[in-house]
Order: C-alpha cells, then structure tokens, then sequence
C-alpha cells in the first residue's frame, strides 16, 4: 500500500481509505476543514502497515473513511485505534467484497487485464460523473491494477475487524451490488444511508470530507 499524508499541523486526521484502481486526483477539490489526512491506496502489499500506526498515534482524533475496496482492506489491517472518533464506508462492505461485485468477472480482471478494461472499470464506476471523472482520472496502469486486484483478492478469507460504525450505499452502484450491501450491512449491524440515482463513484455529490461523515444513517 502507498501512503500519503498531508500534514497541516491539526489534532484532527481523515484516514482514507481509497477503492481499487484510484489515487487522489479524482477528489482533488475536496477540502478538509481543520483536518490532516492520511490517504491510503494503491493496495499491492502491507509493507507501509506500521507507518500507518505510527501515524495514526500522532492524533488526538481520527475519521476513518473507506470507499469500496478500500473499507474491505482496512476493515482487514486489525487496527482498532483507541482514538477513533468516526467512520463510513462508502459503496464498500466489511465481508467478502468479490461475492457481490455486479457486471465484473473478477476471473478476467485478474487474468486478462488491459487499459480498454481499466477504462470500462473507470466509466462504470462514475455513472453520470463520468465526463468530469475522465478530466482527473488516476495515473494508475491497467498492469498495476492487476496487481492490486490478485493482492485484495488473497484477503478475502480473513475475517474482517469490524472498524466501521456507518455506510452510506448508492442505490444505482453498478460496481458492487447495493443489495449485497444493504444485506451486509444489515447482517452485520452496521447503520446505513441509501442514497437514490448515485454510482459507486459518488464523491462529486460532496464537496469535504465532513459532509460525508456527518450523512444521517439508519438500521
């Protein structure tokens, strides 16, 4: 995994966990709001596992936030800091994320994966935020994504830590099954908010970080 931290000076820190195939740049207008934040993606090892602790110890508070594959690699990294505040999963589940993904055979992902797929993956992903998504689309090759995928997908047996204590669920996600995340969440007790006409890439509906963690939510 990569990491990257902005370091402003504040007792406050999102931690985000960022989905397959992403990098910052498709969120670049988001602002933080007397936050620091620790961006975490690129998910091909648990090499940087210990700076991420060490990290989160300088922190008086701690948001966590993880969208779609990325909440199912944290919730999979055993963290539980004693100082989390908060979190949300966005458009991801705690359980095994491969059993409910929609339109995408992972088989072929992971054995036949090509620019023209890493594009399709991207499209699918925006939904109607597709033309602005292809404007700041992430530096990430369809060969490095290949990589991250077989990497996510040999986790997918560990039992998950449970870290996240809200959802938000795009009812028109065409990438994982709102569905299988509604029931995911439900099995596992997790409060949610559905959100109508939104794809798996939902982030242009918000303008910070604290909009997203302040969503009303419900069992």
């Amino acid at each position: 995994m990569k990491l990257e931290h902005y370091n402003f000076g504040h007792n406050k820190l999102i931690l985000f966990f960022n989905g397959l195939a992403m990098d910052f740049r498709p969120l670049k207008r988001f602002t933080l709001e007397n936050a620091d934040l620790l961006h975490v993606f690129h998910y091909t090892d648990l090499k940087q596992k210990e700076r991420l602790r060490t990290i989160m110890g300088y922190y008086r508070e701690i948001y966590m936030i993880g969208f779609s594959l990325g909440a199912f690699f944290a919730s999979r990294l055993a963290l539980h800091p004693e100082n989390l505040a908060g979190s949300m999963m966005i458009n991801g589940v705690e359980d095994n994320f491969f059993s409910g993904l929609n339109k995408l055979n992972i088989t072929r992902f992971m054995q036949d994966f090509h620019k023209q797929r890493l594009n399709f993956f991207y499209k699918t992903s925006a939904g109607k935020y597709a033309m602005d998504f292809s404007q700041n689309k992430p530096d990430r090759s369809a060969a490095d994504v290949c990589k991250e995928i077989n990497f996510l997908y040999s986790l997918k047996d560990i039992p998950s830590s449970h870290l996240f204590q809200n959802a938000i669920v795009s009812l028109n996600d065409q990438i994982l099954s709102p569905d299988f995340q509604i029931a995911s969440h439900q099995k596992n007790r997790i409060p949610f908010h559905a959100i109508h006409d939104e794809p798996h890439f939902i982030f242009p509906a918000w303008s910070s970080f604290k909009e997203i963690l302040s969503m009303p939510v419900h069992i």
